[in-house]
């Protein structure tokens, strides 16, 4: 009866520790997969750009919603009534966010430049907004300037130290070049840019 205990103790220790990391690859993968849904929004924005040659707004939400639209006017100031959905959260309908599990987190300063160059900073959007123009750059601000920026992602659910578990950076250069960083919350890491 002892030794049987013995086993049953021992299956249920190593499938406790199966469930943590199954649970922990899991959720590291969702976060690279949704980052890379936010690099493939951006990069249909891009194409709907270039296909309709006007100008192409990206918005993200802290609700977790990306909206895109297209200014119909050509004239790169989206007046009411002149912009035409291209795809994301529809506020009027009520469309689900396709991001979930994941939030945009705030500016993370200790994110390196993607070219290893000390001294560049790698920034968010003002309003986690920019325009995309029909020959690829990227505007943002106000005044509207070429610029680049990132978007920060991290996972709902923590690591012991109270940060987030997994973190994601999406990066657009100027040139609308989309660049991923990825670290793991668990062991304080460093970034690592993915993509």
């Amino acid at each position: 009866m002892i030794e049987l205990m013995v086993v049953v103790v021992i299956i249920t220790l190593f499938a406790a520790i199966g469930l943590r990391l199954t649970t922990s690859v899991l959720r590291s993968n969702q976060i690279i997969n949704q980052s890379r849904l936010f690099k493939s929004t951006f990069a249909i924005a891009k194409a709907r750009a270039i296909e309709h040659s006007a100008p192409v707004r990206v918005t993200v939400g802290n609700d977790r919603s990306i909206l895109v639209v297209w200014d119909t006017s050509r004239t790169g100031l989206f007046p009411a009534g002149q912009e035409s959905l291209i795809l994301g959260f529809d506020v009027t309908t009520g469309n689900p966010s396709p991001y979930r599990n994941v939030v945009l987190s705030p500016e993370i300063n200790d994110l390196p430049h993607y070219t290893g160059i000390a001294g560049l900073t790698v920034e968010e959007f003002p309003n986690n907004e920019f325009i995309i123009l029909p020959d690829g750059r990227i505007l943002s601000g106000t005044p509207l300037q070429t610029t680049s920026g990132t978007f920060f992602l991290a996972s709902d659910s923590f690591a012991i130290d109270g940060r987030p578990e997994y973190q994601a950076a999406v990066h657009i250069t100027a040139k609308g070049e989309v660049k991923m960083a990825f670290r793991d919350g668990h062991s304080g890491g460093e970034w690592n840019w993915i993509e």
